[in-house]
């Protein structure tokens, strides 16, 4: 009879942690594959965008655009980093069949805090950035007008001009792409 309890109790403790490991497999997969493509994403477009409004700043065209959405990536390395470990975890409990009852708590509570911290992370990294080109503009002779193309109030696209009289000229936003398109793509002489 004892050896029924717990015989039964065992099982119970072992169907509490075992997991499906195709779903753990598939999880750790997304994961990865969500980091691995913003891991290379990330860095290519903040340097892309970088350079670009360097070379524009230099070169002083009339209007500048400025996509104000990629800013989130200067501060979201945390949250990467979270995602490769969570897939690499889903892995090893594919690889498992079951999740170990001393590290589980630990690892699940280290991966929540890094989250928070890591949106915490990209919304700040987002103000600095947002800082330093507002301050690189300004000090190339821009200023910011007031109708700029906007989806929300934190991702859009902020209208620089040379002077504050063309701010009040009804400009075309995807003719001043293309032509910032255009410069940016043409080597310097």
């Amino acid at each position: 009879m004892v050896d029924a309890i717990n015989h039964g109790a065992t099982e119970v403790i072992k169907s509490r942690y075992s997991v499906s490991q195709r779903s753990m497999l598939l999880i750790g997969l997304f994961f990865l594959s969500i980091s691995a493509f913003f891991f290379i994403y990330t860095p290519a477009k903040i340097s892309e965008s970088s350079s670009s409004y360097t070379r524009l700043t230099t070169i002083k065209p009339e209007f500048i655009l400025q996509d104000t959405g990629f800013l989130f990536y200067y501060g979201g390395w945390l949250i990467l980093a979270t995602l490769l470990v969570m897939g690499l975890y889903s892995l090893f409990l594919a690889y498992k069949g079951e999740r170990p009852r001393s590290f589980d708590k630990k690892i699940t509570k280290a991966m929540g805090y890094s989250i928070v911290l890591g949106f915490i992370l990209m919304i700040s990294g987002k103000f600095v950035a947002q800082m330093y080109w507002t301050n690189t503009f300004e000090q190339a002779g821009y200023v910011e007008c007031e109708n700029s193309f906007g989806m929300t109030q934190s991702w859009s696209t902020k209208v620089w001009a040379f002077n504050a009289e063309s701010c009040r000229t009804p400009f075309d936003q995807d003719a001043i792409r293309q032509k910032q398109a255009e410069i940016a793509v043409v080597p310097e002489a």
